[in-house]
């Protein structure tokens, strides 16, 4: 009876193990955010000079994406954080997406495929001919009453007219 008991028990302590190290990995498709608030926080430059522009150097970033290892947006540290939490940053930025999501806060995509999980995005970044570009969404900016600085009007077109998709 000693044996089983022992068995069981080394049974149940790896199965915890296990639940503790492997339980709290994101899956595909499960949706992952992490947040920063510091001053150098975004691994592109067009990027983070946009954000400072628009919310006057001072805003909570974060990023959502669909599992695995992220989208590589961040210099430094971010801190994981809950889906519930993301709605009180400023700005969020999406990518890599495979099911459909809505904030009440302004969203900007890093892929042209998220922009069909996130018809709310007022802009996107995508790679096109190993060019980086920027398109900011005229209707969605008016729809949401965004201030953009002037200096970015150049990157605002219509949504109907992305070429990207």
């Amino acid at each position: 009876m000693g044996k089983k008991l022992f068995k069981f028990k080394i049974f149940i302590s790896l199965v915890i193990i296990v639940l503790t190290v492997f339980g709290n990995n994101a899956q595909a498709g499960d949706l992952v955010a992490k947040c920063t608030e510091e001053n150098k926080m975004l691994n592109y430059d067009f990027l983070e000079k946009f954000v400072k522009d628009t919310f006057n150097g001072n805003a909570k970033v974060c990023e959502v994406h669909s599992g695995g290892d992220g989208l590589n947006l961040f210099k430094g540290s971010a801190k994981p954080v809950s889906i519930s939490q993301v709605n009180s940053a400023s700005i969020i930025f999406v990518g890599n997406l495979t099911k459909q999501v809505k904030f009440n806060k302004p969203t900007f995509a890093l892929d042209c495929k998220s922009l069909k999980y996130c018809p709310d995005c007022f802009g996107v970044f995508f790679w096109k001919n190993g060019r980086p570009m920027v398109v900011l969404f005229e209707e969605v900016i008016k729809r949401q009453g965004l201030k953009i600085p002037s200096k970015y009007n150049k990157y605002i077109d219509s949504k109907q007219y992305l070429s990207c998709m």
